[in-house]
């Protein structure tokens, strides 16, 4: 029986990702460390428009300027302020003024969002810099790396998830991993592969293991032709029956069949009396994206598995932001898919609430969009954005200005966007801190004095996120 590389992989527990890619690589399962917070990086491919979600009071100046030029993606007419007072009022949850924060709304749709902001869970930094180009795969690259210097097309090199995870601080013992449930590793994740766990589907994770029925071979019963049972059967015996391979060429990937195979069997005991609830199961239905519900359903499993991971970074993605029409009928549905009640974060941290509790979840995409909408009901590729921190490690609030007074006029022309005045390094600097390491080295790139903000001098960014 022949096989190709992509044939072998699968047969083999091609879920192990990029560990059964190098068979070399060391892995040993973690000791526990559950004091740890652990980093949820929560990439939105696209470019979300959170303006959308985050609007403000339509009686205010710059709500004015808002509704009427944002009018057409909003569903109201754009000379019609009573309709605007109508959709604010039955479509956002009404958070108050307060000295750091003008009056805004939280859209409805996105009601687990709402109920954590109003727990004090949530942070809301603004007008972060994202990128200099309106460039998707650019821009990517330049949000995942933590560099605005970072060129195009340079996809090699560490990202800043990779260069956390390797910094000499934050190694409390040889096995802090980022556990990647996506598709595809993202860039955010490079850095040392040793560091670096991926499996897409949590229950089918490790080396192939047939039932026992399929593997009997005994008069009255033949064993299967099912070709991945073939491999087992050939696989198995070879390895479990080879001895004196100390010294030999052969030794280092006998050792590693035999991590893989431990390993294997402690992930399917662990998640063997943890089924996942009612809740995470009909995700699989309700969720238009079931690539993100098959993600958090992983997620919920790295979790009950995370001494045996070794997990301190989660990597997860939800593509499909980039709506330049019908933004209503697009981006509400997405972003209730992440941020909704019964949706999927609500439904992950209904069964590991105390997993909540010492996480930190970073939401954002690769930039923001315009101020003003397009022809086509919806926004364009912007500039700055907000970033969205959640979690139980979070003191809640807006930091920033939420709707800079000076952005008024720009919402009469299009291509303008939401200004810049903070950058990736001011706004994670208290994640960075709380997770042991030091802002400047895993943001180690050169700031524009007056362009790149090293902080809105009339803002504290110091303690968005607890240590």
């Amino acid at each position: 029986m022949k096989l190709n590389r992509r044939d072998f992989l699968y047969l083999t527990g091609g879920a192990l990702g990029l560990f059964m890619t190098n068979p070399l690589r060391k892995l040993e399962a973690a000791a526990p460390n559950l004091n740890n917070m652990t980093l949820i990086h929560l990439l939105m491919e696209g470019g979300p428009d959170f303006r959308h979600i985050i609007v403000p009071n339509p009686t205010s100046a710059y709500g004015q300027a808002y509704w009427k030029n944002r009018a057409r993606a909003l569903g109201v007419s754009p000379s019609s302020s009573g309709e605007w007072s109508s959709k604010y009022s039955k479509d956002f949850t009404i958070i108050p003024e307060t000295t750091k924060h003008p009056e805004f709304g939280i859209s409805k749709r996105c009601g687990w969002l709402v109920k954590k902001y109003q727990e004090g869970k949530v942070a809301i930094v603004c007008n972060v810099k994202h990128s200099e180009s309106r460039d998707h795969q650019r821009s990517l690259l330049v949000l995942q790396k933590g560099s605005y210097s970072t060129a195009a097309f340079s996809s090699g090199g560490s990202g800043w998830g990779g260069r956390l995870i390797g910094s000499s601080n934050l190694d409390l013992n040889t096995n802090q991993k980022i556990i990647s449930v996506t598709s595809q590793v993202r860039t955010f994740c490079n850095g040392n592969p040793a560091n670096i766990v991926s499996f897409r589907n949590s229950r089918k994770f490790g080396l192939y293991t047939p039932s026992s029925n399929l593997i009997v071979n005994s008069w009255d019963q033949a064993p299967s032709k099912d070709p991945r049972v073939v491999m087992y059967r050939a696989q198995s015996t070879y390895y479990d029956r080879k001895t004196g391979l100390a010294n030999t060429n052969f030794e280092p990937f006998y050792k590693h069949y035999l991590k893989l195979k431990a390993l294997t069997q402690n992930i399917k005991a662990a998640l063997q009396n943890v089924p996942l609830s009612s809740g995470l199961n009909k995700l699989s239905e309700d969720l238009k994206n079931k690539d993100f519900a098959q993600q958090i359903q992983s997620a919920h499993d790295a979790f009950v598995c995370r001494d045996l991971l070794g997990m301190r970074i989660l990597s997860m993605n939800y593509g499909g932001f980039d709506t330049h029409k019908r933004q209503r009928e697009e981006l509400d549905g997405m972003l209730e898919e992440i941020f909704g009640e019964g949706k999927g974060l609500d439904e992950l941290f209904k069964a590991r609430s105390n997993d909540f509790q010492n996480s930190v979840i970073v939401a954002y995409g690769e930039f923001g969009r315009q101020l003003k909408a397009n022809g086509d009901n919806s926004t364009d590729h912007g500039d700055a954005n907000y970033v969205l921190m959640i979690g139980g490690k979070v003191n809640g609030g807006v930091y920033g200005d939420l709707f800079p007074s000076q952005e008024i006029p720009e919402y009469e022309y299009f291509h303008r966007g939401i200004k810049s005045r903070n950058n990736f390094r001011a706004a994670f600097q208290s994640l960075i801190t709380a997770m042991g390491h030091t802002p400047t080295d895993v943001f180690n790139m050169t700031l524009t004095p007056g362009v790149d903000y090293e902080n809105d001098p009339k803002w504290d960014f110091t303690n968005i996120v607890q240590p």
